[in-house]
């Protein structure tokens, strides 16, 4: 089983990847906008570059655990392990804010 302080290095290097997907984005108006469950529950290609760039890092890092994506992708692991992947990058982006979280 892999210690606590390896899967942070490993979430820190996921959440930088996202980082860097945004980052890229922040100085343009969002795109690709769509909805999910409600009109109101939006998603843009920003969110979904940013959950790209975290399953890019877990699916090398971490390709026998579960993985549960908030814009669509998943997968069963087998190591008891699972992570939960949500951006939320589209309402800091639309209004223009500056201001990108990440939690465990």
């Amino acid at each position: 089983m892999a210690l606590p302080e390896e899967l942070i290095a490993i979430a820190v290097r996921a959440a930088d990847a996202a980082a860097r997907e945004l980052l890229a984005r922040a100085d343009r108006p969002s795109s690709g906008l769509g909805t999910k469950s409600t009109e109101t529950d939006l998603v843009s290609d920003a969110d979904r570059a940013a959950e790209r760039a975290v399953m890019d890092v877990l699916d090398a890092e971490r390709p026998e655990d579960g993985l549960r994506a908030e814009e669509g992708g998943s997968r069963q692991g087998t190591s008891g392990f699972a992570w939960v992947v949500d951006p939320q990058a589209f309402k800091s982006m639309s209004r223009n804010t500056p201001t990108i979280c990440g939690s465990n």
